[in-house]
C-alpha cells in the first residue's frame, strides 16, 4: 500500500461533485486518490458513509466527520431536523447560490445512488454500525448542525466539535484535513 494513499467515503445523497475541494487538499497534501477504503491509508468518511465502512486496519486513520446515526428518533425526524437547520443557517446567512448548488447535487445523487442510499437506510438502526464502534480508532468531528447527534451514542470523550454546518468539510476541508 502506498504511504499516503486517501480514499472518500460520500455520505446518503452525495458523491463527487460534492467533493471537489476535499479531493484537491489532499492531492495537495501529496495524497493518492484510491478507489476503495481497503487501499487507503486515510478514508474520509462523511454523513453517513461510516454505514458502509469496516473498521480500519492496522496503519489506517479514519477521519469521521458529522456521523449520521440512529438517534431515538425517526430517520424522517432526522431529514427534517437537518432541511430546517440548512434553511435557518445556510440558505438564512445568505447562502442562496451553494445551497440551490448543494441541494440540486443531492437530489441527483439520491437518484444515481439509490442502492447505497438503501443500505445507509437499513443499516442506520442497527447497533453494530453505531460510531462508537471507531471509538479509539478513528477521529470523529461533530458540527453545529445536530440533526443526527446523540451524546448517548457518540464516544463524546473523543469526539472533536467543529464549528460549521454538516456539509462544511465540502468547502473547509482543511480544516478537517488539519486533525489527521
Amino acid at each position: 500500500m502506498h504511504r499516503k494513499t486517501a480514499y472518500i467515503a460520500y455520505g446518503f445523497m452525495e458523491g463527487p461533485r460534492h467533493g471537489k475541494r476535499m479531493r484537491q487538499a489532499l492531492r495537495d497534501r501529496n495524497y493518492k486518490l484510491v478507489k476503495t477504503p481497503q487501499n487507503a491509508s486515510l478514508v474520509v468518511a462523511h454523513s453517513g458513509a461510516h454505514l458502509l465502512l469496516p473498521l480500519p486496519k492496522n496503519g489506517q486513520t479514519y477521519l469521521i466527520i458529522d456521523a449520521s446515526f440512529y438517534t431515538g428518533r425517526t430517520v424522517a425526524d432526522n431529514v427534517l431536523r437537518h432541511i430546517w437547520y440548512d434553511l435557518v443557517h445556510v440558505l438564512g446567512n445568505g447562502q442562496t447560490v451553494y445551497y440551490i448548488w448543494k441541494t440540486s447535487w443531492n437530489i441527483f445523487y439520491f437518484i444515481v445512488r439509490m442502492p447505497t442510499a438503501i443500505r445507509m437506510y437499513i443499516r442506520i438502526k442497527q447497533v453494530n454500525y453505531r460510531p462508537s464502534r471507531f471509538a479509539g480508532k478513528a477521529i470523529i468531528t461533530q458540527g453545529d448542525d445536530r440533526s443526527w447527534y446523540n451524546p448517548k451514542v457518540l464516544p463524546t470523550q473523543e469526539l472533536v466539535f467543529m464549528s460549521g454546518d454538516h456539509d462544511d468539510c465540502w468547502r473547509n476541508p482543511d480544516r478537517y484535513l488539519d486533525l489527521v
